[in-house]
């Protein structure tokens, strides 16, 4: 399963930044990977940082296998946060998809013959 989460968040302290992880389908948090973050200010230019001055919009991706039924995402970190799109990609196993194509299979030949 792969979890992409977009964030808009804007710092509370000169060193806040987002701290994002999975927490319950594995025995030690799942930190995400960082994909994107882009800066902006309420114009939708570029400003100079300082607290409260810059929002930034930042894309996460968290890993999980084997697919697991639920899962907790935590977002924490001295941050304000203004708006989270969390979007899941459910990846089906190798086994699965070689059952699917050899069903697949089996109904082109039934229709051929």
């Amino acid at each position: 399963k792969d979890i992409y989460i977009q964030l808009l968040w804007s710092n509370q302290t000169t060193l806040g930044e987002p701290l994002v992880r999975e927490l319950v389908t594995a025995q030690d948090p799942i930190a995400a990977e960082l994909l994107t973050e882009v800066p902006f200010g309420p114009t939708g230019s570029p400003i100079a940082p300082g607290v409260g001055e810059m929002w930034f919009l930042s894309t996460y991706k968290i890993h999980l296998e084997p697919n697991p039924a639920f899962e907790v995402i935590h977002i924490g970190g001295s941050i304000m946060v203004d708006s989270i799109i969390v979007d899941t990609i459910c990846i089906p196993e190798p086994a699965t998809m070689l059952l699917l194509g050899l069903g697949a299979v089996s109904l082109l030949r039934r229709k051929q013959a």
